[in-house]
């Protein structure tokens, strides 16, 4: 990481926010030869699998073939990340090691993406136009849509903001404050590793099982991390009362099949007073029947619902922006 962690540190962060704001979505900014380091860690991840998955594999050798390419694809990434750090250092320029480091770790990035996709389909349900929002919602959550009403739809965009904050945001900003480049790079692989192995279906469950308890490891602290900026962005704009933002997290949070995951949307479900989750259908995994919140007793999702969730979201991202400044200059 930048050595100096006062001016430099300071700027690399806010930097590092507005690189995903312009460049979130591009793909292939300086040349097609240059792919999205995410786009290329998915490329060793399904290389690997179809390479070394075998339905008739005993479930001992499908595990032991999901972690080694889960320690391949971390390590590949982790030695790039490394490379890069490396690099910057060697010029003994500032400023390059500065952009270096703002160009790579805003890549990976997705605050940007995940507000945009979740901005569309307020934009849709405030239309009523369900069809397009049901188009847009496998971007943000692996439920099937087809059979989603507006309710539903609301629900899970709000479900989806609050979950994967911390995978999007504070989790990679945390990773690079404690290792920079190297950091990051690690942490987008598990996580990547996770998004394309991490299932409960017949084919992952096994197979992908170290990737997903991994992924549940590396996000312990910055979920919890990311549940408090959460609690002070729904108090300052909500006034949220915050004996029942902890009595959700205390009652609701464990019961969500992720060990990480129920803490941010059970304050978010306190916040906005709906109930999140629910009956809903993954093709991979089937029927899941889990609430955070009392759905007899809330307010009924809805888009003013994403409103109020979209301005909770972007302040904590610029509370976990403070954060992670506040995280670097003490390391330092």
């Amino acid at each position: 990481m930048i050595q100096s962690y006062d001016i430099y540190f300071l700027i690399s962060i806010i930097a590092i926010f507005y690189w995903d704001y312009l460049f979130s979505d591009n793909y292939h900014i300086f040349s097609y030869q240059l792919p999205h380091p995410v786009m290329m860690m998915g490329s060793m991840i399904t290389f690997g699998e179809h390479l070394l998955y075998k339905s008739h594999h005993h479930r001992g050798l499908q595990f032991f073939y999901g972690m080694i390419i889960v320690i391949f694809v971390v390590k590949i990434s982790a030695i790039i990340g490394g490379t890069l750090s490396y690099i910057s250092h060697d010029y003994g320029n500032a400023i390059i090691a500065l952009c270096i480091h703002v160009i790579f770790a805003g890549w990976l990035l997705a605050a940007k993406g995940l507000y945009d996709h979740a901005l569309m389909i307020y934009y849709a349900l405030k239309d009523n136009n369900i069809e397009e929002a049901r188009n847009i919602l496998p971007c943000l959550c692996g439920r099937d849509p087809n059979q989603l009403d507006h309710a539903q739809i609301a629900s899970a965009t709000i479900e989806s903001l609050a979950e994967n904050l911390s995978d999007a945001v504070v989790a990679p900003l945390f990773y690079y404050c404690l290792f920079g480049l190297t950091g990051i790079f690690a942490y987008k692989a598990i996580n990547s590793c996770d998004s394309m192995l991490g299932y409960k279906s017949q084919k992952y469950y096994y197979f992908g099982k170290f990737a997903a308890r991994l992924d549940d490891i590396v996000n312990y602290i910055p979920a919890k991390l990311t549940a408090f900026l959460l609690i002070i962005a729904s108090i300052v704009l909500i006034r949220c009362n915050i004996v029942k933002i902890f009595s959700y997290i205390k009652r609701y949070a464990s019961l969500h099949e992720s060990p990480n995951a129920g803490y941010s949307e059970a304050v978010m479900a306190a916040a906005l007073h709906i109930a999140l989750g629910g009956k809903r259908y993954y093709p991979d995994v089937g029927e899941v029947d889990i609430w955070i919140g009392d759905p007899h007793q809330s307010d009924i999702c809805d888009d003013n619902k994403i409103k109020q969730a979209l301005r909770i979201y972007v302040t904590t991202c610029y509370l976990c922006m403070v954060l992670i400044i506040g995280l670097g200059m003490m390391i330092e």
